[in-house]
């Protein structure tokens, strides 16, 4: 996963790592940092369930860029593709269409920082207070969750010494509760961008069509 993860840096076409959008024209990002990081903060990690996390920092992001970067490294790391998949869906030339993949659950992800030029975040004494005191309440809470089910699962009747716990991420990433794996540049491809812009364009001639009254042209742009 971390050699599929240097793939990503560096300025790249990420329209096979995102949602098309009809009013979105450019499609190149920057990424300056790319990794998978063990998580140092979780209380119950062990050797049989340390987290990690997936660690981006990029000049801007596309609408499910992230989640549809985490999908194909979940597969990479599950040996299902190869690292070099990445550079294949970042080739648009070569790759034109996106292949259909399973988007990853949203639940894990985190805009942790956001810088820009000339400002100064400011939050008051009160505001800060009032968010610490929030976040460590659902911490505690959630924490608490946390040891009951790692208890639970640890006394499961017939439970093997060595539990494997890599297969709980399915929870997260449905695609790999399936037997079978498809490669993913085997599957079923979507339109290209620019054949789904056009079919935008053409949609939203059609309203301003008949927002004008101008039924004719519409029936006949419906034929067309």
């Amino acid at each position: 996963m971390r050699d599929a993860c240097k793939r990503f840096v560096g300025e790249h076409d990420f329209r096979n790592f995102s949602k098309f959008s009809p009013d979105q024209a450019n499609y190149c990002r920057t990424v300056m940092e790319c990794d998978i990081e063990p998580v140092d903060y979780c209380s119950q990690a062990s050797d049989h369930n340390q987290m990690f996390a997936f660690r981006v920092r990029a000049t801007a992001f596309l609408y499910h860029q992230i989640r549809n970067m985490f999908s194909v490294l979940a597969l990479v790391g599950q040996g299902l593709e190869e690292p070099s998949i990445v550079d294949k869906l970042l080739d648009v030339n070569a790759t034109p269409r996106k292949p259909e993949y399973v988007l990853a659950d949203g639940l894990p992800l985190i805009l942790s920082k956001a810088e820009f030029d000339h400002l100064d975040w400011r939050c008051s004494a009160d505001a800060r207070e009032h968010l610490r005191v929030t976040l460590q309440r659902h911490w505690t809470e959630l924490t608490v969750r946390s040891c009951l089910l790692v208890l639970a699962v640890d006394h499961l009747p017939l439970t093997p010494p060595t539990l494997n716990w890599s297969h709980l991420s399915t929870g997260l990433l449905p695609e790999l509760r399936c037997r079978q794996h498809r490669p993913l540049l085997k599957r079923q491809l979507q339109a290209s961008f620019e054949e789904m812009r056009e079919r935008a364009d053409s949609k939203r001639q059609l309203k301003q069509l008949a927002s004008t009254g101008d039924g004719d042209a519409v029936q006949d742009e419906k034929r067309l």
